[in-house]
């Protein structure tokens, strides 16, 4: 029950992806949690397991490495923490200029493994005879895009409901071009 809920959050993310990739600017810096606050779950083992977890899918399809950024994991957390409150209406960042990819969890706990590889089996929708990036699978396509050489990532969590938020520069799903 719990695996088929992930799933369902995770194509509930799926709908909100169009439109993700407008330039725009960058937020302010992120608010630190206090006991009453959401509470950033990340730290320098998390970023290790997240970063690691991408670039076993990016082996599978022959794009480089990634190299983890803070200032994207900052950038993350911002957006996370705005999301938390909303529960499961999640929605991408305006004017965000990275790609982007989105996970919620209510009621429980997602670990790495599950959050990534939840993105990475949307491979199995993706399909290379378009050409180009699959909407059914962008957050597949997202991790593997080959020109993105940057991540950073964050998860948040409140009482009830867990949001997790990668970003990717530069940002892959252009239309045109293939991700692999």
């Amino acid at each position: 029950m719990a695996q088929r809920l992930r799933y369902f959050l995770v194509l509930l993310s799926i709908s909100a992806l169009v439109g993700c990739f407008v330039a725009g600017e960058r937020g302010g810096s992120p608010s630190r949690a206090v006991a009453s606050e959401p509470s950033s779950i990340e730290g320098a083992s998390f970023a290790e397991e997240i970063l690691t977890a991408h670039n076993r899918w990016r082996h599978r399809y022959g794009t480089p490495d990634l190299v983890w950024s803070e200032e994207l994991a900052t950038f993350a957390e911002e957006w996370a923490r705005e999301l938390v409150p909303r529960g499961l209406r999640l929605r991408h960042r305006p004017k965000n200029p990275y790609g982007e990819n989105l996970y919620a969890l209510q009621g429980g706990q997602a670990s790495v493994a599950e959050v990534v590889d939840a993105w990475g089996t949307e491979g199995d929708l993706y399909d290379p005879k378009r050409g180009d990036w699959w909407p059914k699978a962008a957050h597949f396509s997202q991790m593997i895009w080959r020109s993105t050489r940057r991540l950073g990532c964050a998860k948040v969590r409140s009482e009830t409901t867990e949001i997790w938020v990668c970003n990717y520069d530069p940002p892959g799903n252009i239309r045109g071009q293939r991700p692999f």
